[in-house]
């Protein structure tokens, strides 16, 4: 960012560390799209620590679960299959 400072940004631009071309006070055409990038960058990042602390929380589930279920041996499978249902024949 210095690299454009030094090479002549708008004053206003200068004392944030922005080239003049990204500067947002308005006095450039291309600062509502750098307003709109900002605020999409802003709410990505906010997403992206959402899915973030998603998956932790999916895996510690998933991890609670094999825990109770492997580890405490409790599970709803049956220790014997179950007899066949018996069918009676038509008269």
């Amino acid at each position: 960012m210095r690299a454009f400072v030094e090479l002549g940004a708008s004053p206003n631009a200068s004392s944030r560390g922005l080239p003049s071309c990204c500067d947002p006070s308005g006095e450039n055409p291309l600062s509502a799209l750098l307003r709109f990038a900002t605020v999409t960058d802003w709410i990505s990042e906010k997403f992206g620590k959402l899915a973030g602390y998603a998956v932790l929380f999916a895996s510690l589930i998933s991890a609670g679960n094999a825990l109770i279920r492997c580890g405490f041996d409790f599970n709803n499978a049956p220790t014997k299959p179950a007899p066949p249902p018996a069918y009676e024949t038509a008269p």
